[in-house]
């Protein structure tokens, strides 16, 4: 559903991916995990183009394409094999909740305002926010807004969800809503999933896979079980170190 071969991406000196190789299967959910800065946000943001490598394979969902090699046309139709759910919302703001997940369908897919309001409507049933239909993104918290930022990438109807840090700007509040509406996505909908994110606990209960990042390099990776008590590499026992260590501040 995913494979990505010998990526590479450089933000001017900084080589943030050197050669980074990983496939992930139809149905599964992978967690990247890792110290900031290490490239995990970046690989995301590779898989659909918003930030272009220099060198690699990418293929989602039987579209392949080549960093060095390749079309604007490849990139439009990347694109489209996956949706993408950012830790800072993206919501239009001066669009209604249900305009904001009506537009990809109406304007990308150009289906017709009566199927696309009627299959946002049942997302927004589905995860509980029908009474918002009509608010503005300014109007609703923030877990919220995350919420309605997932039902737009559902709207998609995209096999792959990409998502990068979904928690991260919520108050620890918020956290929970959002973390119960991806894991109810993971094991009601067989979506394949590709999460960047710091929540641990989220991590181990929802994966299948997890991925240890550092320095731009996939470092170890394997079922949670494996990963979380059983790692291989230093690098990663002195990770789960630091995290065991503020679990218990």
């Amino acid at each position: 559903m995913i494979h990505i071969e010998n990526l590479h991406k450089k933000f001017g000196e900084l080589e943030v991916l050197k050669g980074v190789d990983l496939d992930v299967q139809n149905g599964e959910v992978v967690s990247i995990v890792g110290p900031s800065g290490t490239g995990k946000s970046t690989l995301l943001r590779c898989i659909n183009y918003l930030e272009r490598p220099e060198k690699g394979i990418i293929d989602v969902d039987g579209f392949r394409i080549d960093a060095e090699h390749h079309s604007r046309k490849d990139v439009y139709t990347l694109r489209k094999q996956s949706s993408m759910i950012f830790q800072n919302f993206n919501l239009i703001s001066n669009k209604t909740v249900l305009e904001n997940i009506m537009l990809s369908p109406v304007v990308v897919q150009k289906k017709s305002k009566e199927e696309a309001r009627a299959a946002a409507e049942e997302i927004l049933h589905k995860i509980g926010l029908s009474d918002k239909i009509n608010a503005k993104p300014s109007t609703l918290s923030g877990g919220q807004q995350q919420r309605v930022a997932i039902a737009r990438a559902i709207a998609i109807g995209a096999n792959v969800m990409l998502f990068d840090e979904p928690t991260s700007a919520l108050d620890p509040s918020l956290v929970g809503e959002v973390l119960n509406l991806i894991r109810d996505l993971a094991q009601t909908h067989q979506r394949t999933m590709l999460i960047v994110t710091h929540e641990m606990q989220f991590a181990h209960t929802i994966s299948d896979r997890i991925v240890y990042m550092d320095a731009g390099v996939i470092v170890e990776q394997g079922s949670p079980d494996e990963f979380f008590n059983h790692p291989k590499e230093e690098k990663t026992k002195q990770f789960l170190k630091f995290y065991h260590l503020k679990d218990k501040e």
